[in-house]
């Protein structure tokens, strides 16, 4: 579920940052989006390797 929501939070992020207006924008409001869109992808990465680790540990 949260992988799913992860997801489309950064999509939306994504495709928000590749609009035209978005780089008239005001510095602190892209800084914002583009830092956030730094923090889902790295939370949807270390979910995805814990999940993995997990499931190797589990295995073992």
């Amino acid at each position: 579920m949260f992988l799913s929501l992860g997801y489309n939070l950064f999509y939306d992020l994504f495709n928000e940052i590749m609009m035209d207006d978005f780089w008239e924008t005001e510095d602190c409001y892209r800084f914002g989006k583009v830092s956030n869109i730094f923090v889902v992808y790295v939370e949807q990465q270390l979910t995805t390797y814990h999940r993995s680790t997990m499931s190797v540990a589990l295995i073992i």
